[in-house]
C-alpha cells in the first residue's frame, strides 16, 4: 500500500518513508550527496544544528528562506558545491523539510525530489509498504510536493493507493505536460523564494532525473519499535544521516 501525507506530522511505517521536500531540503540533501559530502545529517533546530558543529562539517540551512547569519551555507542547492564541501559532511536544519524528517520513523527513509524521481520511483517499486511525506510549508500543504508525490506515485504504477495518495497521483496526471519550472512559479513557495533572490534555484529543482542516487537512513529497530536518537547515538549510530544508496 501507498499512503501519502500531504503535510508532516508524527508517523510511523514498517516499510520506507520517501520525505519529500522540492523547494528545498531534499533537492539540496541529494545535491550535496553527488557533490561529494559524505552524509548530510538533518537536525530540527539551529540550536542542535551549532551544538554538533565542528570543523570537519558544513552547517548549512535557512529560517524563513535566509541562511542564519553564523552558518556556513543556506539551504540552496547551488551552494553545495564540490569545492563549498570539500569532502565534508553537511549538518543541515530548515524550516521544513528537517522537521518532517525528525516526525517520521520508519525501518528506512528515504529523500525524493524531481532531480532523483526515477530513484524514488524504483523505491516505490521495490517495497511493499510506502509512506511518502510532504514537508510542505510552515506546516500547511504544499503544492511543489504533492505535485513530486503524484509524479513518483504515477511513474510507479502501482494501483493500491490511499485517497491521498490518489489525489496526488491526479494532480501530476493533469499538469505532467506542463513546464515544470512554470508549475514550482506558481507555488507559493516558489514565489516566496523569487522575492527572497533564489530564482534560479526554482530552474534547478525543476530538473528531472539528473542523477540516480537514493539518499537514505537505516533505524536501529528494537521489538519495541525505533529506538529514541539517544540510544541510537549511544550505539554509534546517527539517525536521519542519509547516504548514497
Amino acid at each position: 500500500m501507498i499512503d501519502l501525507l500531504l503535510k508532516p506530522e508524527k508517523s510511523f511505517s514498517n516499510g520506507i518513508a520517501i520525505i519529500i521536500d522540492v523547494l528545498r531540503a531534499t533537492s539540496t540533501i541529494v545535491t550535496a550527496l553527488c557533490n561529494g559530502a559524505p552524509f548530510v545529517l538533518p537536525v530540527r533546530t539551529l540550536s542542535q544544528a551549532r551544538k554538533l558543529r565542528k570543523k570537519t562539517v558544513v552547517l548549512g540551512g535557512e529560517r524563513g528562506g535566509v541562511k542564519p547569519a553564523d552558518f556556513d551555507l543556506g539551504n540552496s542547492p547551488l551552494e553545495y558545491t564540490q569545492s563549498a564541501l570539500d569532502g565534508r559532511g553537511v549538518i543541515l536544519s530548515t524550516t521544513n523539510g528537517t522537521r518532517a524528517i525528525s516526525l517520521v520513523r520508519a525501518r528506512e527513509m528515504a529523500a525524493a525530489c524531481f532531480l532523483n524521481l526515477n530513484s524514488a520511483v524504483r523505491a516505490v517499486s521495490e517495497n511493499e509498504e510506502v509512506l511518502l511525506v510532504c514537508a510542505g510549508s510552515y506546516g500547511k500543504p504544499s503544492f511543489e510536493d504533492t505535485l513530486c508525490a503524484g509524479a513518483i506515485i504515477y511513474s510507479s504504477g502501482r494501483k493500491d493507493l490511499t485517497d491521498s495518495a490518489r489525489v496526488a497521483k491526479y494532480l501530476w496526471k493533469e499538469n505532467r505536460s506542463r513546464s515544470l519550472v512554470d508549475l514550482l512559479l506558481e507555488s507559493s513557495h516558489g514565489m516566496e523564494l523569487c522575492r527572497y533572490g533564489f530564482s534560479e534555484d526554482i530552474d534547478y529543482c525543476a530538473q528531472m532525473n539528473i542523477t540516480d542516487i537514493l539518499p537514505t537512513a537505516k533505524y536501529l529497530l528494537s521489538e519495541r519499535g525505533v529506538q529514541k536518537r539517544e540510544d541510537l547515538r549511544k550505539y554509534g549510530f546517527r539517525a536521519f544521516q542519509f547516504h548514497h544508496l
